[in-house]
């Protein structure tokens, strides 16, 4: 095959996947690139084959609104106002600048659409899992085990959330940065420079600003450090003067990572969608930490049922727990013991343990249980120790074309799973529904399926879930009145709170109910005035006003959103038609002869 020169060059990246996937020893010739471009374009060509359709997909109303469609400064794309709010703004205790940035420059250049927002997703996904290929290829000369550990970050179905999820941005901006980071601290571990170092600092900080879980960056540098770089000794004893450097040589991560979790220890939970978290015993917690391991842990081998949402428990029979810490205190012990020989089993496991251990659970940052985004970096750990450990069995070492073959069947595996999986993100009401059927007692799903349902206009089916969620009974149409009130209060109360996004959401999911309410279509323009979203709240307003023409509430404030949207001849048309309705009223007379008296009203 070699002899037919075209031919060689169209099967050569995969027939060198097959061929050299379990040799642990084979590294390329200095330059040889070749194999590497190959390998590096079949991953691309393999997320680009499933991540695809996420061009069609929709936004979720889990946190989405949030972030992007309903968030004003992302709407307004790259502004002076916009730069300083993502800059500043936490969400959910987390500060994230870079993630929301990179909201604003897709929204700049794209539009805000979600098929934008979501390739935007892929394209960096892609970015990491190259920049994972290259780190391992660098620091180990294998591309076939390299490629396969990329392979499986790139295809696993756990990472489909983190992907296909728009508010999941963090996630893969943090693993795109986390994988930079390695690369260029096998970069520096070539030939060390303070430049390198330096390259190795902003990647981990940009890991950081996307998302607070790289503050275990440093750790898994470290991690590398013993194995595959060998620059710590795991072979032999390690000696003090060696691991002062390598840490002295970190110090400024160590010092950003236990900055932003001092930082974060000191936040207290926000408010979302999902409600504020309800404290949750340390007991529970302990053992939900145990048992999430171990779930993660058969997630990566098995990954079936997954959901965007898993309810905690109320409790868990004693034998999960102490069965979970039983597999993770074995598994330690021979990961301990057989780090002189194998140390990818070593580095591989302790990446696992410690790149999740600070979304375990262990401090409360939610209600849920655990979630498939937190493996994201975490899996890596878990493929790395696979990778390099199957060509350690007897049946695997003797037949390697049988091995690479089964290593290939694996990926295509993985890629058809996530498939499978990134149909249920098509839009919230699939996604909902879904998670319910894989979970019990998920009163939270049930609730955003309702929203969802009546988003999608599928307002019968919407209205019956939510009446079904809150035990509401009676005829048709005393359950739409009776959801209508309840979406409603909700919107009232997150409105008084500050939570205008949420308000809004539940403000228009009652309108779907009832879209005929000039008071429903007031509250919503009112509230998205206060967003400064002048624009969409005169469309509401006038939708107001063309049900009650006579309300001189909403006269006053399609006035104000003309004013503040630079149209005072019209701001001033509706002050006076408002005061005509309440002469009485010295807040419309008063900003009326405000108005007058600005320059820009003669214009």
């Amino acid at each position: 095959m070699r002899d037919a020169p075209h031919l060689g060059r169209t099967l050569h990246p995969a027939q060198t996947l097959i061929e050299t996937a379990l040799d642990s020893t084979k590294r390329p010739a200095p330059g040889d690139t070749r194999r590497r471009i190959g390998v590096a374009l079949l991953l691309a060509i393999a997320v680009a084959v499933v991540y695809h359709p996420l061009a069609h997909h929709q936004f979720l109303l889990l946190d989405d609104f949030m972030y992007v469609s309903e968030n004003p400064y992302v709407q307004s794309g790259l502004t002076s106002e916009s730069v300083h709010w993502a800059l500043t703004k936490s969400f959910f205790t987390m500060r994230t600048p870079v993630t929301l940035l990179s909201y604003l420059t897709v929204v700049e250049l794209f539009g805000n659409a979600a098929g934008p927002t979501l390739i935007a997703n892929a394209l960096i996904h892609l970015f990491g899992v190259l920049m994972l290929f290259a780190a391992l290829a660098r620091m180990t000369g294998c591309v076939g085990r390299s490629a396969f550990v990329a392979g499986v970050f790139a295809l696993h179905p756990l990472h489909v959330e983190s992907v296909a999820w728009a508010s999941e941005r963090k996630d893969v901006l943090c693993g795109a940065f986390f994988m930079l980071a390695l690369w260029a601290h096998a970069r520096y571990a070539e030939s060390p420079s303070f430049a390198r170092v330096a390259f190795v600092w902003i990647s981990g900080a940009l890991a950081m600003a996307s998302k607070p879980m790289a503050v275990t960056l440093p750790f898994a540098l470290l991690l590398i450090d013993g194995w595959p770089l060998g620059r710590l000794g795991l072979e032999s004893r390690i000696r003090p003067n060696v691991l002062g450097r390598l840490l002295l040589e970190k110090l400024p991560l160590f010092l950003l990572a236990a900055a932003i979790t001092a930082w974060t220890f000191q936040t207290h939970p926000s408010a979302s969608l999902l409600g504020a978290a309800q404290p949750i015993p340390a007991t529970l917690r302990l053992e939900n930490a145990l048992v999430s391991y171990a779930t993660y842990l058969g997630a990566a081998f098995l990954p079936v049922n997954l959901g965007i949402f898993y309810p905690y428990p109320e409790s868990y029979p004693l034998w999960k727990p102490l069965l979970a810490a039983a597999l993770l205190v074995a598994v330690s012990a021979l990961a301990l013991l057989g780090r002189r020989r194998r140390g990818h089993l070593f580095v591989g496991w302790f990446w696992f343990l410690g790149t999740l251990f600070p979304v375990i659970g262990l401090i409360q940052a939610g209600h849920q249980a655990m979630a498939d985004r937190y493996a994201y970096i975490p899996l890596v750990g878990i493929s790395l120790a696979i990778g390099w450990g199957i060509g350690e069995l007897p049946f695997i070492a003797s037949r390697r074309r049988v091995g690479g073959a089964l290593v290939i069947a694996v990926l295509i595996a993985l890629g058809c799973a996530s498939s499978l999986q990134l149909r249920y993100w098509r839009n919230g009401a699939t996604l909902f529904e879904h998670t319910l059927a894989v979970t019990s007692e998920n009163a939270t799903m049930r609730n955003l399926l309702g929203l969802s349902l009546l988003d999608l206009g599928r307002v019968d089916e919407g209205v019956n879930t939510l009446a079904s969620l809150f035990g509401f009974e009676g005829s048709p149409e005393q359950v739409r009145a009776m959801v209508v009130r309840h979406l409603t209060s909700i919107g009232d109360e997150k409105r008084d709170r500050g939570d205008l996004m949420t308000a809004v959401l539940h403000y228009r999911a009652a309108l779907d109910v009832e879209p005929d309410s000039a008071a429903l279509q007031l509250r919503l323009g009112r509230t998205l005035l206060r967003q400064t979203r002048f624009g969409a709240a005169i469309e509401v307003l006038r939708s107001a006003l063309a049900l009650d023409p006579e309300d001189a509430e909403a006269h006053f404030s399609i006035g104000m959103a003309f004013e503040f949207a630079g149209q005072p001849r019209r701001a001033a048309r509706h002050y006076r038609e408002a005061l005509r309705l309440q002469p009485g009223s010295r807040v419309i007379r008063e900003q009326l002869e405000q108005l007058r008296q600005r320059p820009a009203a003669a214009n």
